[in-house]
């Protein structure tokens, strides 16, 4: 059973993101990193569904911690698996999320070259 958490907020900015896909993180969904403009926790975005185009719908966010978890939305349909490879992404390349996150990268080019895959 999965646990209930907090529905994800529909007013998301997504100027002030950018999305990786398989070829950048090496998994196999979307996931959005962006700066932090708004006073949230350290997140990322992840797409719930396996497609490869963006739906803004369809999303739900995790913590960019040292024991990552959903913040808010639900995995959808994201098999185990693939979440907890979510999550040792986000241990991974915490650092680089982090510098982003707190504007300590010039650009997301910068953080691209950064960013490790699983």
């Amino acid at each position: 059973m999965k646990p209930k958490v907090k529905k994800l907020e529909s007013n998301i900015d997504f100027y002030e993101m950018c999305n990786y896909g398989a070829e950048q993180t090496g998994l196999a969904v979307l996931v959005w990193t962006g700066l932090n403009v708004k006073g949230r926790k350290p997140r990322i975005l992840v797409q719930r569904t396996y497609a490869k185009k963006m739906d803004p719908k369809n999303l739900f966010s995790v913590s960019i911690s040292d024991t990552p978890k959903i913040l808010a939305g639900d995995q959808g349909e994201i098999k185990d698996a693939d979440l907890k490879k979510i999550f040792k992404w986000i241990v991974l390349n915490q650092q680089a999320l982090l510098d982003l996150w707190n504007i300590n990268v010039d650009s997301f080019k910068d953080f691209e070259a950064l960013i490790k895959k699983v």
